[in-house]
């Protein structure tokens, strides 16, 4: 992914592209996990990428959310360009952000 991106005419791009990568919550309780999420942003650099943005939010989270939307005020997501309040999202939307790739070791 990191290269297939990169390889990407960025500078032709208005603005500074962004890439959004979700991670799960367990990958950050490790030595290796955050290593490797450390090298991961260094590789990215290193091709030539020009911005990255990172969510780390647990799948069971935004599903609860889904059902339990009062246990869950404070939950704020990527949803593109922009963070948001999940509640305050349209259940499509939030469907779709429940169903993105999540990246794990």
């Amino acid at each position: 992914m990191l290269r297939s991106v990169t390889r990407l005419p960025l500078s032709s791009a208005l603005g500074t592209p962004v890439l959004n990568i979700r991670f799960g919550k367990a990958l950050f309780e490790s030595v290796d996990g955050r290593k490797a999420i450390r090298d991961l942003i260094t590789t990215y650099f290193g091709l030539g990428g020009l911005q990255i943005q990172l969510s780390v939010v647990d799948r069971d989270v935004l599903a609860d959310a889904l059902v339990h939307p009062e246990q869950h005020e404070d939950l704020i997501v990527r949803v593109g360009g922009f963070s948001a309040y999940f509640n305050g999202l349209t259940p499509a939307l939030k469907q779709s952000i429940l169903e993105r790739t999540e990246y794990a070791l």
